[in-house]
């Protein structure tokens, strides 16, 4: 099992105002990426599922239910719609489904050695702020690309990034790159509920909600082994101070969060 070096979240409520009870959904969109029958083209049924949440986004609204089937998912999704006061949208995770902000380069064709153990992935044309091999974090360095010491990685534009994991073609280990810098965005949205998921490896905060929000519920979603924002798995700007989990323009929150580490 993952082990998280982060904070867990375990019955967390992210509010910009109280939430009344929701109100019966106008309808229920499937997302399955292991669905043989998948279209991100629709219609989002049981028998057809999207294969990707982003793509089942275009239909929420009031009242609708997006419902994410087990698996891990590598996309951030951007929440374009938002849901009205005892109608909200709803982005559930039925069972695990993990959001995954880093790319896998598991794959030893992907690397080509430069020197000693330092090896090159040429088709890493963004630059990642994180690398990690068999779940460990390398180090970025400024040295030369020909001569990192173990344990590290630089990028440079128009050649890729290179690695040195210690030892051996970095494709022999779990190797996974740094890409999304969040798992879910909404900016100035209101009535969504987002429940259940894990956000794993962003490269920024796991949730980025900015504008202005209200009646946002984050809920029963974990987070771990994110960049420079270890201590902060989401952010909030527009609706209040940006160090509390719990900001809001006009009221109180009537819950707070809670944060606990696993044993």
């Amino acid at each position: 099992m993952r082990r998280f070096d982060s904070r867990i979240i375990a019955a967390a409520w992210f509010l910009c105002a109280s939430l009344p009870a929701s109100g019966a959904h106008a309808a229920t969109y499937y997302v399955n990426r292991a669905s043989s029958t998948c279209s991100n083209s629709g219609p989002g049924t049981q028998d057809r599922p999207f294969c990707t949440i982003s793509a089942a986004m275009s239909n929420g609204g009031p009242g609708v239910k997006i419902s994410v089937a087990p698996g891990t998912y590598r996309e951030q999704v951007s929440v374009g719609a938002s849901g009205a006061q005892g109608s909200p949208f709803v982005l559930r995770a039925e069972g695990a489904v993990i959001l995954e902000g880093a790319d896998d380069f598991s794959d030893e064709a992907r690397w080509t050695l430069v020197k000693g153990d330092v090896w090159r992935a040429a088709s890493v044309d963004w630059t990642p702020l994180q690398v990690f091999a068999d779940s460990v974090r390398l180090q970025p360095t400024a040295a030369d690309p020909s001569e990192l010491p173990p344990h590290s990685f630089t990028w440079v534009a128009g050649e890729g990034l290179y690695v040195n994991t210690g030892a051996d073609n970095p494709g022999k280990h779990s190797l996974l790159i740094g890409r999304r810098r969040h798992g879910f965005s909404l900016y100035g949205r209101s009535w969504v509920t987002i429940e259940g998921f894990t956000v794993i490896h962003t490269e920024d905060r796991g949730i980025n909600v900015a504008g202005t929000c209200m009646n946002i519920a984050i809920v029963r979603i974990r987070f771990a082994l994110r960049t420079r924002w270890e201590s902060r798995s989401m952010a909030a700007r527009g609706c209040g101070s940006r160090r509390t989990w719990c900001p809001t323009p006009t009221t109180t929150a009537s819950r707070s969060s809670r944060a606990s580490r696993p044993a």
